[in-house]
């Protein structure tokens, strides 16, 4: 295990020598290093990172756009196994325009359950 670990840095020292001075691809002392999301889940220590991206809703009055809008967000949720009370508050942070501006009228409106 350990001759095997040795000989894989060892390839990678060789192969980081071989580019030289031609760095392109490989992470600066000062770039910034992508990070899971904070919620992320692995289910096996093999999984891949992979990014899902939710989609925003712009309240337009197109009732496709709005299922669409709904079925990739519950995607999204399936996918990060979110808490019901998680997935309003996400969703909500996923309006924007003219939905945005509902969704603050709604939850200023004392007289709704």
């Amino acid at each position: 295990m350990v001759e095997q670990l040795t000989a894989s840095v060892q390839q990678i020292q060789r192969d980081h020598h071989q580019i030289g001075g031609n760095r392109a691809g490989l992470a600066q002392p000062n770039q910034p290093v992508l990070e899971r999301p904070p919620n992320y889940h692995r289910n096996e220590p093999r999984d891949p990172i992979i990014n899902v991206e939710a989609p925003t809703f712009d309240g337009r009055l197109d009732p496709k756009a709005f299922t669409d809008w709904i079925r990739e967000m519950d995607h999204f949720f399936e996918w990060y196994n979110l808490s019901n009370d998680r997935k309003v508050r996400f969703a909500k942070m996923k309006l924007i325009g003219r939905a945005k501006l509902f969704g603050r009228a709604l939850s200023n409106d004392d007289s709704l359950p």
